[in-house]
């Protein structure tokens, strides 16, 4: 009994101070200072990988054809090329001669030149060996000259009778090109002819498609001189295109007299305009059909820097730069033929024999800073110069070219080994990958 009495006294008790403990107010812990953590720091970012300018060796193709007449010399080649500083080989493929340098089923292969016989894909493993190398390769095309095909291929010289410019070289009026044995007068295919456009895009395509290529130039993609075209071909269409009609052809446009006196027709300066929207028009397709095939193939193309270069209808400036007014030969819409729009690259062809002063238009810094005047920022240009016959330090001029332009092409291989100039050259190349104008900025 009093052991159940003592048990309701504890249970009350516990009970009481159970009440008690809701009311007391919360206990609060002191703060307790946190130490913070640093976090980890952001690790540093990948260096953005400097990308070079292009270093590039124009090869042509017969000088060089002894010297290239194995693979094993093209091997040789390559790898010296590459230890002097080259970073990409243009490759003539498409010879003036006759024939090709590469398996096509449009045009013959050229196998021999000068008694050697070289029977195998030239441009194939040209590409083989870059690639082994570490070095680009660029494929040249050598546009409009085209003869000595024979008979045996698709394209053959047959299919070519009657399409060959015409010229006017005397009072006796119009003759074929063919028939001009003065030298530096090469057998210009008609520009302006239909079949000629469809033959040049075909090999066009054909090397684009079938070739693992970095660049593809455009060299020779002109008329000879304003001696031509005067065929009946390029007399209709002139017509049709500028909306006039010439009856007396081509006296209206241009004639010699017995005493070799020239005179400019009423019309002549139309006539210079339309010739050249002909060259325009066929910079502005093979860039479109290049990148339909291949959008990474640099589009390129070669040309004299002594602008203006009405006479051969090669207008590689701006269409930006109006020249109205400034010139005898130009109409009011002259300017509007500049195709540098059309292209990634313009190789400005400096072949001076000085290499300063800088402002100069004799000297191959004088040209290059006009040319980037012309240009105005509508393509890249790259400085080219030739090492033959020069009075200036080669080295120098490519240390400055890669300075000032947007790459080098230096012509051309034959002429830098003939003349010993791989150590200078390198030592330009070098000037300019220490000082940091061999990358693109």
């Amino acid at each position: 009994m009093q052991m159940k009495r003592f048990l309701i006294i504890l249970l009350s008790v516990c009970v009481l101070f159970s009440s008690c403990d809701k009311n007391k107010a919360p206990v609060v812990e002191p703060d307790v200072p946190v130490t913070p953590v640093d976090p980890k720091p952001d690790p540093d970012p990948e260096p953005t990988p400097k990308v070079e300018k292009d270093r590039s060796l124009w090869v042509s193709a017969t000088v060089n054809w002894s010297r290239l007449r194995t693979k094993g010399d093209i091997k040789t080649w390559v790898k010296k090329i590459k230890n002097y500083g080259f970073n990409e080989i243009i490759l003539e493929v498409k010879l003036m001669e006759g024939g090709v340098l590469y398996e096509s089923q449009i045009l013959p292969m050229r196998t021999e030149y000068n008694g050697i016989t070289r029977n195998y894909d030239y441009l194939q493993y040209f590409i083989d060996q870059c690639r082994a190398n570490d070095i680009k390769i660029g494929a040249a095309m050598t546009v409009f000259p085209t003869y000595g095909l024979g008979e045996t291929a698709k394209y053959k010289d047959s299919d070519f009778e009657g399409r060959y410019c015409q010229e006017i070289l005397s009072s006796a009026g119009v003759t074929d090109i063919r028939d001009n044995s003065t030298d530096g007068i090469f057998p210009f295919l008609n520009p302006a002819d239909p079949f000629v456009r469809q033959f040049v895009m075909e090999v066009v395509e054909e090397i684009v498609s079938k070739y693992d290529i970095d660049s593809f130039t455009l060299d020779y993609c002109r008329y000879q001189n304003y001696h031509s075209d005067f065929s009946e071909t390029t007399h209709q269409a002139f017509q049709k295109d500028m909306g006039v009609i010439i009856s007396n052809w081509p006296d209206d446009i241009f004639r010699i007299d017995g005493e070799g006196k020239e005179y400019f027709g009423e019309h002549y300066k139309e006539f210079i305009e339309w010739r050249t929207s002909v060259i325009t028009s066929y910079v502005e397709e093979i860039g479109q059909r290049i990148k339909a095939i291949k959008p990474d193939v640099k589009f390129e193309y070669w040309a004299a820097s002594w602008w203006p270069l009405w006479s051969t209808g090669q207008n590689w400036i701006s269409d930006k730069k109006n020249i109205t007014g400034s010139y005898w030969w130009a109409t009011a819409d002259y300017y509007k033929t500049g195709f540098a729009k059309y292209l990634d690259v313009f190789q400005n062809g400096a072949y001076m024999s000085k290499l300063f002063p800088e402002y100069d238009s004799s000297s191959v810094a004088g040209q290059l800073n006009n040319g980037k005047n012309y240009i105005k920022g509508d393509c890249q240009m790259y400085g080219s110069y030739s090492v033959s016959g020069i009075n200036f330090d080669p080295g120098e001029a490519a240390h400055w070219c890669l300075k000032n332009t947007d790459g080098v092409m230096v012509f051309e291989l034959c002429h830098i080994e003939n003349n010993g100039y791989w150590s200078s050259i390198k030592k330009g190349f070098d000037a300019a990958i220490e000082d940091g104008s061999a990358y693109v900025q």
